[in-house]
């Protein structure tokens, strides 16, 4: 049996998944099996991965399903996973090389149920530097989400980027949401409530390729899947009776992506009065959900800008904030 299992969703994806695969099959550290599901791929892909498994049998395997989304996939990946430890790998993205090692080397030494790393943004063609995200504040080597409660807030939901116990989903009976975007969002927060011990290598160890025409920068009504994944996390909050404890880091996970995020990307929908009410329903969910968030102590840390920002929106003065949000659109192309 294999240390780690790693698990590729893949969907048209032909231009990029030589470049992942490579990056894993090439890592300094070998005991691991790669899952590729081929989620009902139209291109070249679903050929590429047969020859990866032809070339690399003892490492390889490829499962094909029907078109269900890249959550349908990763499940279907855990449900084929025969190790302890289980990764997610998106399929446009690479692996620096010791990336096994470090996080299998934390996952062992501090007997952790998650390890984390940073990431790298690259350019979509040349792959070129843009930015480093870090996943994670330890105030400690390893710490659980009860001793440090803003790892809610800022561990990167994506999947990707993390080494997890496999027993984390499988015991726990947590999967990714089906038909939702930003699903992600509505798994991470709960596996971390699971998480006794979490560790970081704290270097770039993930790329993450920067697409500007991927499915997480097209702009529809599929931007209130946020806060239907949000939802999914507080319902479970409050089934494990954690909602209390962990009140103030939920409220501002729903500031973090509604507010900040989906607003974001309300700009982008050409249309006014679907803008309109994307914008209101957005605002509906978090008024509802915590009705006194603007009280939020996370609030008094921002730039000041966004503490405007957020006073608009308090007050109810949506119209004045997608005038701003159009304005700045102009004028910034």
């Amino acid at each position: 049996m294999s240390k780690i299992s790693i698990v590729i969703p893949v969907y048209n994806v032909e231009k990029y998944i030589e470049k992942c695969v490579f990056s894993i099959l090439e890592q300094s550290f070998s005991d691991f099996e790669l899952i590729l599901v081929d989620d009902g791929s139209t291109d070249g892909s679903l050929g590429l991965l047969e020859g990866f498994q032809e070339s690399s049998p003892d490492k390889v395997r490829v499962i094909t399903q029907q078109n269900k989304g890249a959550s349908a996939a990763r499940n279907a990946g855990i449900v084929e996973s025969k190790s302890d430890y289980i990764m997610f790998v998106d399929s446009d993205d690479f692996l620096e090389k010791d990336m096994l090692e470090l996080m299998y080397e934390s996952a062992i030494k501090n007997d952790s149920d998650l390890v984390l790393c940073n990431a790298k943004v690259v350019t979509d063609e040349e792959c070129k530097f843009i930015r480093e995200w870090s996943s994670g504040e330890l105030t400690q080597k390893v710490q659980s989400i009860f001793e440090n409660k803003d790892l809610i807030n800022t561990v990167l939901p994506a999947p990707w980027g993390k080494l997890y116990k496999k027993e984390l989903f499988t015991q726990n009976e947590i999967s990714f949401p089906l038909g939702l975007r930003n699903q992600d969002l509505g798994t991470t927060p709960r596996i971390l409530s699971h998480c006794n011990r979490i560790s970081k290598v704290n270097k770039p160890l993930y790329n993450y390729r920067y697409r500007t025409g991927s499915a997480m920068r097209t702009y529809d009504y599929k931007i209130m899947d946020a806060a239907k994944n949000l939802e999914i996390v507080k319902r479970y909050f409050e089934k494990r009776d954690l909602a209390e404890e962990f009140s103030e880091q939920l409220e501002y996970l729903f500031i973090e992506h509604l507010l900040f995020r989906a607003i974001y990307r309300v700009k982008f929908v050409e249309e006014d009065s679907l803008r309109n009410e994307l914008t209101k329903n957005i605002c509906l969910v978090l008024n509802e959900e915590f009705p006194n968030w603007y009280k939020n102590k996370n609030i008094s840390n921002l730039p000041f800008k966004k503490k405007v920002y957020l006073n608009l929106v308090r007050l109810g003065h949506i119209g004045k904030v997608m005038n701003l949000f159009q304005l700045k659109k102009k004028i910034v192309g």
